[in-house]
């Protein structure tokens, strides 16, 4: 693609934000999860400009942005009665949910799929930017294809410069990780991608006769994100237990032994103090997010930009332990990081906290 001129736009800029969509351009747009990459959804020519900017693969679905409830159910042919409830509960806010598509959402949206992924997002921005356009905007996350998310505009700019016709700046995203992403049907409900949204909370909210399942890989379901490499940084990522200090001292060691390797730390501030007390070369240590103890949700909001400044300073490695089993966001952040280290993780169970 030939490279564009990229318009950093302030929060103030909403109409120009939405000339440029009715002219079928893509535009990044905060959201309260992430950064979102938009084009009008009902316009097969913008939405292929999305695939072409992230590097994306055709089969690969959109998640569609809308305003309102009401909005939301005109772009599906049908969903089971308990959903107003769901979405009264949770949106607008970090739930995305798949339903059968109205004829009137293109193929392309959807990867081919008879479905579609649909989300009202909570970010004021973006609230502004919809209502602003009058018609859905497809906006997969801000990033080229299998890279982290991007949470702030700067992090946006620096990875999409040439790529999008404009960008809106509106700080840093609230959540930092991208939706929980449910398919409900007339007797189930299954969740395709951990987010924000816990099963618990999705749990309490459906009828008893209702079942909640999670996917697997024979279930077959395409979503948004789920058949390529995601959130992966340049640096090789590596995985320590929850307060586990030894293996911790035990995977850095083993780095230590080439020459020379820059790398960055992700730890809880319990763990850092044990092996604080252990003798260890840090010479090498590039960046280092110390997180509260058991604060899950600031590991969530912190994540991708750790991933980003760590692969700025150019580390060669990235050694992040494991959320805490019983903090919020838990099942999110597991699976983000295991996939983003490239490496098979097993679902937490559907009922934590």
């Amino acid at each position: 693609m030939q490279p564009l001129t990229t318009e950093l736009l302030g929060p103030h800029q909403i109409d120009r934000a939405s000339y440029w969509l009715a002219q079928d351009e893509v535009v990044v747009f905060p959201t309260e999860t992430v950064y979102g990459m938009g084009a009008n959804a009902l316009q097969e020519a913008a939405c292929r400009r999305i695939y072409a900017a992230k590097g994306r693969s055709f089969d690969n679905p959109l998640i569609v942005h809308l305003a309102t409830i009401t909005e939301l159910l005109r772009c599906a042919s049908a969903y089971p009665p308990y959903l107003l409830k769901l979405l009264r509960s949770f949106s607008p806010g970090p739930l995305t949910v798949i339903l059968p598509k109205a004829s009137h959402i293109p193929l392309l949206v959807t990867a081919g799929q008879p479905t579609v992924a649909l989300r009202i997002p909570a970010h004021p921005l973006a609230r502004r930017l919809l209502r602003r356009c009058h018609f859905p905007l497809a906006a997969p996350s801000a990033n080229i294809s299998g890279r982290p998310s991007a949470t702030s505009g700067e992090e946006a700019y620096r990875e999409l410069q040439g790529r999008v016709r404009a960008i809106i700046s509106g700080g840093a995203s609230k959540v930092g990780l991208e939706s929980t992403i449910i398919m409900p049907q007339t007797q189930q409900v299954t969740i395709v991608r951990q987010g924000a949204v816990e099963a618990a909370s999705i749990r309490r909210r459906l009828p008893a006769d209702v079942k909640l399942n999670a996917a697997t890989k024979e279930s077959g379901i395409v979503t948004p994100g789920s058949r390529h490499a995601h959130y992966q940084p340049q640096a090789r990522l590596f995985l320590f237990p929850y307060a586990n200090g030894p293996a911790a001292l035990e995977m850095l060691a083993e780095r230590r032994a080439e020459r020379e390797p820059m790398w960055a730390l992700i730890i809880f501030s319990k763990t850092l103090r044990a092996i604080s007390r252990k003798r260890d070369d840090r010479s090498h240590l590039a960046v280092c997010l110390v997180l509260p103890v058991g604060d899950n949700r600031d590991y969530a909001h912190q994540l991708y930009r750790l991933f980003s400044t760590a692969d700025q300073a150019r580390c060669h490695y990235i050694a992040a332990e494991l959320p805490d089993p019983q903090g919020r966001y838990y099942a999110a952040l597991y699976d983000r990081l295991h996939r983003a280290a490239a490496t098979a993780a097993v679902a937490p169970a559907l009922d934590r906290q």
